[in-house]
């Protein structure tokens, strides 16, 4: 049976963009994880974060371009939405981190899809993995 695996904005980026100092550590997870059978998921707030930063700070749109391609042909992508006032909750009770409102949706999408592990080069995924009950894999 395959292992869901939820994959972070950081990853997807590190993955498509050579120069990320995340790139070969990505590329060699993907390759394992796709032998492995792994189910993909991520969020499309995650997605649309991940394919906003390769246009916009790395000036890349066909590399967004290629990315979205890539997740909707590999990848649930599950709606954030309904995860709103979870994440703006989680964001407001936690003062004391930096995490963005996307990382909050990310981190009760792992939960309640009983995701078990991200792939993440984010520090606020190991600061969150204890409490949202995931591994992150890098």
């Amino acid at each position: 049976m395959a292992q869901d695996l939820f994959v972070d904005a950081s990853a997807w980026i590190a993955l498509v963009w050579a120069t990320d100092v995340n790139h070969v550590r990505a590329k060699a997870v993907w390759q394992r994880i796709r032998r492995g059978g792994w189910h993909l998921c991520t969020t499309n707030w995650t997605l649309y974060e991940a394919a906003t930063f390769l246009n916009c700070r790395v000036k890349r749109h066909d590399w967004a371009i290629g990315l979205l391609r890539l997740v909707r042909e590999t990848t649930t992508v599950l709606k954030a939405d309904s995860l709103e006032q979870e994440a703006v909750g989680t964001f407001a009770a936690h003062a004391d981190k930096r995490w963005s409102i996307v990382d909050c949706a990310s981190f009760h999408a792992l939960r309640r899809h009983g995701c078990q592990r991200a792939l993440a080069f984010d520090e606020h995924f190991r600061q969150a993995q204890d409490e949202f009950g995931f591994t992150v894999l890098s």
